[in-house]
């Protein structure tokens, strides 16, 4: 027996009558979702981790939904109009870091601080992302320092990325003899800036792998930078130090 055209048309008008209201729903979430991102950093100030991860999911799989996309990255976004959203989110990504490594979930920690490096690199705010890296590595106690530390460097933090690597075992008087040299020698001279160039391209990766290796091979080659400190220092500051 076949279905009376009547109803047909009311499972049609039910059908559409549920997805507008999923539609209304959707809008509604989207409009709310910076809401969602504020409540989230609110209850971050108020030490309730437990609902600013909440929030701060909400808020991703909204942009997730309203982006068509299970993983968000750049290009989802537009440099230009989704300016301000893409902040935002390099916020959430940031504040979702720090929450997780205060966490067992050293995966969801690996992929926010991921995250937050991908959304900050090349953009007007990466100075100030590298600048938050700095102070919550400087300022605070990470569980997961290894993890911070190399989004620093791939940030473009330190410059000098394999002492910046191994700074904790390194005096902070031979760093800055490094530097020295670097800026009052080797960028003197066309040789010097080349090599300088060609350490700014190999630097990071050498100083990620410096990271993931054990403490004992970054306290050899934080002594082995420090004997170059000192030869760099009688051979050319005359002893500084």
């Amino acid at each position: 027996m076949s279905d009376s055209p009547l109803s047909i048309r009311a499972r049609r008008k039910y059908k559409a009558q549920i997805e507008a209201a999923a539609r209304e729903s959707y809008v509604a979430k989207f409009n709310k979702r910076m809401d969602l991102a504020k409540q989230g950093v609110l209850a971050v100030k108020k030490k309730d981790l437990k609902s600013a991860l909440q929030y701060f999911h909400s808020y991703i799989e909204v942009l997730q939904q309203a982006k068509g996309v299970q993983d968000l990255l750049p290009k989802s976004f537009d440099p230009k109009s989704d300016s301000a959203e893409m902040l935002m989110l390099t916020g959430v990504y940031w504040d979702l870091a720090k929450i997780y490594d205060k966490t067992k979930d050293k995966n969801k920690l690996k992929f926010f601080v991921d995250k937050f490096v991908i959304f900050s690199k090349g953009t007007s705010y990466q100075r100030l992302s590298l600048e938050m890296l700095r102070k919550f590595l400087t300022n605070e106690s990470p569980n997961n320092r290894a993890v911070f530390k190399e989004a620093y460097v791939k940030l473009g933090g330190g410059k000098c990325f394999v002492a910046t690597s191994v700074e904790e075992f390194c005096d902070p008087a031979e760093i800055i003899i490094l530097k020295k040299f670097r800026d009052e020698i080797l960028l003197k001279t066309a040789f010097g800036r080349i090599l300088t160039q060609l350490y700014y391209w190999v630097g990071p990766w050498i100083a990620i792998s410096i990271i993931r290796s054990s403490e004992k091979n970054q306290k050899k080659i934080a002594k082995m930078i420090g004997n170059i400190a000192n030869a760099i220092s009688f051979r050319f500051f005359q002893g500084e130090k």
